[in-house]
């Protein structure tokens, strides 16, 4: 498979959240699966890790990076359309999108963020893990 029909999942640090200029209008991300799937003029790419963000309403903010105790979804996926349509050859599930929490990876108190490793002028903290929390999501053959 190659070409226009490849299947593409983009993860990372984007060092942005999933609505800033970078994400949405430069990547061509959008919380829409319905506007990648029928997307006409050029590719876009789903981004499934708006819902982990949380609203304040039903739950808690949520982020996977803490800057000044205030939580920032900085860490995503981006999905083009040959991931996430029924017939593609592998999927991305989208209720399967998660900020992964492991035992002892984060700080306790009020703000739950990551306890970070340090370095880059910071004190080393040898039992520390990164100043991000990983995000998960399951990608399944289709068979």
């Amino acid at each position: 498979m190659h070409g226009l029909d490849i299947p593409v999942l983009v993860m990372g640090d984007f060092n942005d959240e999933p609505f800033d200029t970078s994400l949405v209008v430069h990547a061509g991300s959008t919380r829409q699966r319905d506007k990648v799937v029928n997307a006409q003029e050029r590719p876009r790419l789903w981004n499934p890790t708006w819902p982990v963000m949380g609203t304040g309403h039903d739950r808690e903010p949520d982020g996977t990076f803490y800057f000044d105790n205030e939580p920032n979804q900085l860490d995503q996926f981006l999905i083009n359309k040959n991931m996430i349509i029924t017939e593609a050859p592998i999927r991305a599930l989208r209720e399967t999108v998660e900020i992964l929490r492991f035992p002892g990876t984060s700080e306790t108190g009020d703000y739950p963020r990551p306890v970070p490793y340090g370095g880059m002028g910071k004190p080393v903290n040898p039992d520390g893990y990164s100043d991000h929390f990983p995000i998960g999501l399951i990608v399944e053959e289709n068979t």
